[in-house]
Formats: C-alpha cells, structure tokens, sequence
C-alpha cells in the first residue's frame, strides 16, 4: 500500500493545488484514464513532477535521464519491445547491479525480467514515462541506423532521396539535442550547422543540388512559395519523432548563394517549463513566486536573444493558477499551448499588433496579461497603465542588465513615476552550458585565475568561501559529443524595486547608483550567481565569462 496518494503528493511537493486536482479528478470520472496522464494532459504537472511524487511514493531515487547514453552492449540485452512495453530502460552497470531507469518503481516484474535477461540484479531508479520512451526510440534508432553515416553516404550519392535525407537530418538533430539547424549556403556547396546549448557546429557539407532539393522540401512541408526565392519567408510544420511531438519552425532569407534556412525545433514537454528545472537561486527562485502571486505590477525579464526569457516567462504562467485568475497571452508567435490560457498571436499584415492586442485585453476581464515584447512607446504605455490599474503583466525587454531596463523604460516615453509605482521586479538572465556529469575534471584555482576571468577575487569571500578551491573543468566524452558540456542552466540577477529603489527612479538615480544600492541589500549579480554554481560543480568559469563577464 502507498502511504500517499499520488494527488496528495504532488500538492505536498508544491505541484499542484487542491483545485486543479479536484478538476482533473472530475475529468476522470467523464474521461477514463490514469490521474497521472489526465494531470499531465491538462497541463497542471509535468511527467517529471509527476515521476518525482512517484519516486517519493516508492522511497527511490529519481533520476533525469536527459543526456545519458545507455550502455550500448546492455541495450542489446533486451529488445524493444519489452523495454517499450514495461517502460525501463538500462543505464549502466557496476559489478552484479544494473541501474534500471523505470516509469513505474512498483513493477516488480521489471526486476525479474533483468534477471532473467541477465543473471543480474537491479537497482530500480525513477525517471519519466515520456523521457524513458524516447530514449528507448532513439537508442535503438543509433543502434540499427548509424544515422550519422547514413548522412554522410546520402549527401555523396549521385541520387539523392531529398525527403529521406531532410528526415534524417531532423532526427540526427533531435538525437544530438539541437535546438537549431542551419542549412547555409556558400560559394561551393552548402553546409549544415547544428545548434546545441547555445553552441554552434558544423556537421556536413552537401553539393549545391542537395541543398536546392533540401530547401524546396522544406518548403512544400511548411507551406512556403516554392517559386519566390528573393523574399524572406516564414512556416511551421508538425512532426512526431522518437514519441515526441515537435513543433518546427521555418525561416528562409535569400543570400548571394541561394537561401538560407533555419529550422527550430520546439519540443512539446512541458518538463522544461519549470523554475527549478530552470536552476535558479532558491532566493531568486521565491522572489520570482513572490512577484507572480501579486494581484497587480508589471515583470519583466531581460535578456539578449536565445537567453531564455519566454522559458522563464511560461514557468510563470505554469505558477500561476489559471483556474481562479483569468490569464491572456499576445506572443509572436506562440511556441507552446497552454489549457485554460488564452493565446493569441500578433498579425502584423491584420494590424493585429502588440498594442491593440493589450487595448482589447483589457476589455477581456483579465488578471495577468502576458506581452510578448515590449517593443514601442504604445505598447509600454499600454502594460505601464494596465499595471497600475489592478493587472498583474508579464512581460520581456533586450537589456544588458536588470537596472539597464529603467532607462530603457525611460527611453519609451514612460514617466519616472508611473516606472516607480508599476514594476514590481526586473529579472536579467542568460544561458550558461552545465558541465557534463560523466567527464567533468577538477582544476585548482586562486585570486589570480579568478580575475583572469573577470571575477572579483572578492567574491568568494562575500560567499564564505576561500579563493583557493577546485572548480569545475570540461573535459569531453562520448555522453556530451566531446565538448564536455550537457544541457544548460540559468544565471539570473533580480531587481526587486522596493521603497528606495522607487524613490531613487523618481530622484533619477544613476544605473550604477541604483545597482550599488541592490547589491548593498544582499542582490545576486549574474557573475556572482555563476561562480556560485561553478563553486556548486554546475558550470565553469569559461562559460561564465563567456556569457555574463562584460
């Protein structure tokens, strides 16, 4: 018997309120189904969340599997089918133990099938159903198609089957975790670039035809002008990889060698809309909960382009109860669906735009309103007014800093006062790779190398730490491709605007004034929060200089 219900659990664990659970237990009793899945399908837990309430409930370890490689040879142990069908997936072996990810830690019938396959004993570890299910998919996928050759092979054959070729590149980027794939063209041939934790690389280079070919299919399936090759264009088209739905959107622009085409890959989990998923600070973290659970105020996140900031903003939406507040959305374009939120996308060509959307919102008796961008006068005079006016707004702005958006507000004809009284916090963040939990190595450092990379050799003294310790050092491995880097985590520093801050905005306070005060009260800068997690073995400090050291 479980001591807890899996309900139960999950409002414990702070993933979900009594509301939502009697919702989706009312949807059960119309819609047969576990409550597990019917939570996940309407989008009030994750499947992570919902495995960590599981592995609580069986006293085991919860384990993301995002990144790890199983062991090749253990894989060829077992067959799809049974790891499919049971939902376990071997991770490595030490000694007479293998390590078994598992959706349900309750199967006991898992254990006798490892031993049965074996002559082993298992170590049942939790991890989620979907991420589970897709690393089955693309394991065996690699193992029985070397999808990397096949690339290769394809793109140096005489005749190439374009659609077969297009697929396989959109797989091999999903295997490698890209988020990104970049088919350019040059002088002889063309290339295709990868995108993966922020990085760029190169993968292959294919013949000019290859490329024609490549792009045309890339129209046909988004719904471009085939024929129109001097404009830029734009598209979308759905695809279902590896038990995963992936949205795919689609930006060509002409250049002097043919068009250039971008494809994002936006993945459909919503495991990756969560502020702790997110890492950061525990005080950044309940600062951020402080500011959504506001009834009125406007939040921004800055940040330069790719640094996370609609992740950021969507782990708010998923925080804020959309069940007892009414919360409308105007987004270009919108990259994930939420239940009970209404999202609307701005239409230029209609004159849909970011300001009449907010004017008609505030006919639509809403309580949170997320904006997209704040990208001109109107619009921020619009979501200022609303702010104070009893909504609460979310919103993003391409600022250097947290204190840099004050004038950047100022800059958009906002008044010092309206500024002061309406935005209840700033939050600047970027992206930083994590180190890869299988390869990582250890280098000795000092005062000296820390100012090498842009860090006050004060710091770790303000942290209660010594100058002199071992940090992080990427390595490389068959796990993380060689780069010696898995997966990415936030940096953040948060501006809370609280009666001295306000009252310095309206005084028209320096940036570096007001952000000597905010560090004086105890804020976190992005460098300072970068070494913490280099110090916590989370990063290193070549990634923080490369990201956060102005």
């Amino acid at each position: 018997m479980h001591e807890k219900q899996l309900g139960q659990l999950l409002i414990e664990m702070g993933y979900l309120t009594q509301e939502q659970l009697k919702v989706a237990l009312d949807v059960q009793r119309v819609h047969s189904g576990m409550l597990g899945d019917i939570l996940i399908s309407l989008a009030f837990v994750s499947a992570a969340e919902t495995s960590k309430a599981v592995a609580k409930q069986a006293k085991r370890e919860f384990i993301d599997i995002t990144g790890i490689k199983p062991d090749t040879e253990l894989l060829r142990l077992f067959d799809i089918n049974t790891l499919k069908c049971m939902c376990f997936i071997p991770i490595d072996k030490t000694g007479d133990t293998i390590r078994i990810a598992a959706a349900d830690p309750f199967d006991v019938g898992i254990a006798d099938t490892v031993r049965r396959k074996t002559g082993l004993k298992a170590e049942i570890l939790v991890a989620d159903k979907e991420s589970i299910l897709r690393s089955v998919e693309i394991s065996f996928y690699l193992i029985e198609k070397p999808v990397k050759d096949e690339i290769v092979r394809m793109v140096s054959s005489v005749q190439t089957d374009t659609p077969e070729l297009l697929d396989k590149i959109i797989k091999y980027a999903v295997t490698e975790r890209a988020t990104d794939i970049h088919i350019s063209p040059e002088s002889i041939g063309a290339h295709i670039f990868l995108r993966t934790d922020g990085i760029m690389r190169h993968c292959f280079a294919v013949p000019s035809p290859v490329h024609a070919s490549l792009i045309s299919r890339i129209k046909i399936l988004s719904q471009l002008d085939i024929a129109e090759q001097r404009l830029p264009q734009d598209g979308s088209m759905s695809v279902e990889l590896f038990d995963e739905e992936y949205d795919i959107r689609i930006s060509t622009i002409p250049t002097a060698y043919g068009e250039n085409a971008v494809l994002r890959l936006l993945s459909k989990n919503l495991s990756m809309f969560s502020l702790e998923n997110l890492g950061f600070d525990e005080t950044v973290r309940q600062k951020l909960e402080k500011c959504f659970a506001k009834p009125h105020g406007i939040f921004l996140v800055t940040g330069p382009t790719g640094s996370g900031k609609t992740t950021t903003l969507y782990s708010a939406l998923r925080r804020i109860n959309a069940l007892e507040r009414r919360v409308l959305t105007v987004e270009d374009p919108i990259e994930y669906r939420f239940p009970f939120i209404k999202q609307t996308q701005v239409n230029e060509k209609s004159g849909y735009k970011f300001s009449s959307a907010m004017r008609a919102f505030l006919r639509q008796d809403p309580d949170v309103i997320l904006l997209g961008e704040m990208r001109d006068e109107e619009t921020a005079e619009i979501a200022m007014r609303a702010a104070i006016t009893g909504h609460l707004v979310l919103s993003t702005m391409h600022t250097n800093d947290a204190v840099t958006a004050i004038p950047r507000l100022l800059d958009l004809k906002i008044k010092d006062y309206l500024i002061a009284s309406g935005v209840s916090g700033i939050m600047a963040q970027r992206l930083v790779r994590k180190v890869c939990r299988f390869c990582a190595g250890q280098h000795k450092t000092d005062a000296k190398m820390l100012a090498s990379y842009g860090i006050d050799p004060k710091t770790p003294a303000r942290h209660g730490m010594n100058s002199e310790m071992l940090l992080p050092k990427a390595n490389g491995c068959h796990h993380c491709g060689g780069t010696g880097y898995a997966g990415r985590t936030v940096i953040s520093e948060f501006l809370e605007t609280d009666e001295e801050i306000q009252d310095m905005i309206i005084k028209n306070a320096t940036p570096n004034e007001i952000h000597a005060n905010a560090v004086s009260k105890g804020m976190l800068t992005m460098v300072d929060d970068g070494f913490l997690k280099a110090a916590r073995g989370i990063t290193t400090l070549d990634e923080i200089r490369r990201v956060a050291v102005k």
